[in-house]
């Protein structure tokens, strides 16, 4: 399982993770080395790793809807989740980060702004995106410096 990571030092390298690389790390199934090396190399630098409360909503959702349809036990469920908990991601709420997601969703030509919660705290904090997601790099990568694709040797 993957390495928690602390969040506690002075001027830590922080970053933001949406939940498309944060599963790739949790499920069994669609577990990926290049994910798993790229969360060890942050954790053994002291990288800071953060997400807007989407992303808890975002994992919890998807590990409980495979649970749900049968893709996981039970018990696999439970691990990930277990998991997604220990990795210690720190939780940014701002005011402003829906408004900047819509104007981001509006920029970008999306129908959803979800993945604009992410690129829009990453704009607002001035940090990298981190993204397993290659329809989003292909959205908005092109346009976007700060993002970043780990591309996953084993996408579903």
């Amino acid at each position: 399982m993957p390495t928690a990571l602390q969040n506690n030092a002075p001027n830590q390298i922080r970053l933001c993770v949406d939940a498309s690389l944060v599963l790739h790390l949790l499920l069994p199934y669609e577990r990926d080395p290049n994910t798993e090396s790229l969360w060890t190399s942050w954790a053994s630098t002291g990288v800071h790793v953060v997400g807007p409360a989407l992303l808890y909503a975002e994992v919890t959702s998807v590990i409980r809807l495979r649970v749900a349809t049968g893709k996981l036990t039970p018990e696999e469920g439970e691990r990930a989740f277990s998991s997604f908990n220990d990795l210690r991601i720190t939780r940014i709420d701002r005011d402003d980060l829906h408004l900047r997601a819509w104007e981001l969703a509006k920029t970008h030509k999306t129908q959803r702004a979800y993945d604009m919660m992410y690129l829009a705290l990453a704009e607002l904090e001035d940090i990298e995106l981190w993204t397993g997601d290659e329809r989003f790099i292909n959205s908005v990568g092109k346009h976007e410096s700060r993002v970043h694709w780990a591309p996953a040797q084993n996408a579903p």
